[in-house]
This record gives C-alpha cells, sequence and structure tokens, in this order.
C-alpha cells in the first residue's frame, strides 16, 4: 500500500533534490548574472496608474514613486540625489541604475564602497544566479562566495579587484596624485572601466559625481588600505568630499 506523503514531507523533499541539483562546481553551466534594461511602453504605464487605483499596500506606493520621479525629471531646479546600496549592483538591477544616469534622470549619486567592488568585479567577470538555501561549506569548496542568491567565484571578486585597482592607483600615483576624494577616485576609475555596462563609467561619460563616505568599507577600501601601506604620503581627502556635497546643494 502506498503511503501519500505530507505535504511538509513532499515539500522538504523537493528543497533538498533542488538543491542537491543546483549545479556548483567551477565550470558547471551556472546562469549568468545580466544587467536589466529599461522598456518603456504603454502597458507598463497602464500598470503603475492601475497600481495607484488599486490602493493597498506596496502597490500604491510604486506607482507614486514613478510618480515623483517623472516630477523630479520635469523640474530643471532639482538636484536629483540617488543614493543606493552595494546589492543591486550585483544583480541585474545595474543596467537600470546605468540607463538612469545616461537618460539624465540622476545628478549626483551616493553610495557604498560596495558598489565600487561589484562594478569593477562584473565589469571584468560574472556572476551567476544561485539559491538562499545553498550550503555555504560546500559552496567554498568549490570556490564560491554566496551574496543571498547571487554566486561569485572567489577569483572574481578580491583577487580580480586588487588585480585592476592596485595598477590603477600606482598610475594616479606615478602621475603625481598624493590625495584626492571619493568623487575623484570614482571619476577616474570610470574613466579607466571603459565599460557601457559599468555604473562608474556611465557616471564618469556624464558627469555625475559619485560621492562614497565609507569608501574604505569594502573590496576596493582594502586597496586603497594597502597600497597607502608602501605610499605613506597617499591619502582619501573625505573633506573635500563634504566641501563638495556642501556646494551642490
Amino acid at each position: 500500500m502506498k503511503v501519500k506523503k505530507r505535504p511538509d514531507q513532499e515539500l522538504k523533499e523537493l528543497e533538498t533534490v533542488r538543491l542537491e541539483e543546483a549545479p556548483m562546481k567551477r565550470g558547471a553551466d551556472l546562469r549568468t548574472v545580466k544587467d536589466m534594461h529599461s522598456v518603456r511602453s504603454v502597458e507598463v504605464v497602464n500598470l503603475l496608474d492601475r497600481m495607484y487605483e488599486a490602493g493597498g499596500f506596496m502597490a500604491k506606493s510604486l506607482s507614486e514613486v514613478a510618480r515623483i520621479v517623472v516630477t523630479m525629471g520635469r523640474d530643471s531646479r532639482c538636484t536629483k540625489f540617488l543614493s543606493f546600496p552595494a546589492a543591486p549592483v550585483a544583480t541585474g538591477l545595474r543596467g537600470v541604475l546605468v540607463e538612469m544616469v545616461n537618460k539624465g534622470l540622476v545628478d549626483v549619486i551616493v553610495t557604498t564602497c560596495g558598489t565600487l567592488d561589484h562594478d569593477v568585479a562584473r565589469t571584468y567577470a560574472d556572476y551567476y544566479h544561485g539559491d538562499f538555501q545553498m550550503d555555504d561549506r560546500k559552496l567554498h569548496r568549490e570556490g564560491y562566495h554566496r551574496l543571498g542568491n547571487i554566486l561569485l567565484p572567489l577569483d572574481n571578486y578580491g583577487p580580480l579587484i586588487e588585480r585592476k585597482v592596485q595598477p590603477f592607483l600606482s598610475r594616479l600615483y606615478s602621475g603625481g596624485r598624493r590625495s584626492l576624494s571619493s568623487r575623484e577616485f570614482c571619476r577616474e576609475l570610470g574613466e579607466v572601466l571603459d565599460s557601457n555596462d559599468s555604473l562608474l563609467c556611465a557616471a564618469s561619460r556624464k558627469k555625475v559625481p559619485v560621492f562614497v563616505p565609507g569608501i574604505m568599507d569594502g573590496a576596493v577600501g582594502s586597496q586603497l588600505w594597502l597600497f597607502a601601506q608602501q605610499h605613506r604620503d597617499f591619502r582619501v581627502d573625505v573633506i573635500q568630499d563634504e566641501n563638495d556635497l556642501s556646494d551642490l546643494v
């Protein structure tokens, strides 16, 4: 006689199979994280209008945000600040942020050092789809970091960032730079990245200043510190950032 399984047992077994079958070995057929690009269509506009009329919970809030963004874009006197953490840049949302910069929807960006980390890393290497429930010990053995449900090959993050940032800092130093603000650092780094997919590159090309108040708190910040150990007269000028921000507002 076949015993019928309880729904919770079936769910647990399904989850176990899904996680066990998730490809993790280096070189496996992992799905690459792709940047998103916005699509303006009547359907999207109508959907946002319907969400506003629906009224409840976050649907109305999303529609209100869209209306505020449109109003800001039409106001030439409005200085538009965009602030966000690093996580969106590790995902396809980076493409939306790049597009906002390219279309002039943003005047100033304030973000974290992790944004620089992921923008540099994803300019030269891939991130992959993962799962929140994957075994971190197994992932580490197979050579991956896990950021939520995003997988980062170990070499695509810290080591890659060191290989790219240290020569960049050496060139700045050889050119006579001994002190620079986070704004200046991001502009220079964006010019070097020179990629249509890079957020820093887009900001540099469109002359959108990028401020990173906690620039030491990340992999790029670690590279700044390492460089300064061998170049004791090299500094990051956070006071200049404050002066620049004060002038903008």
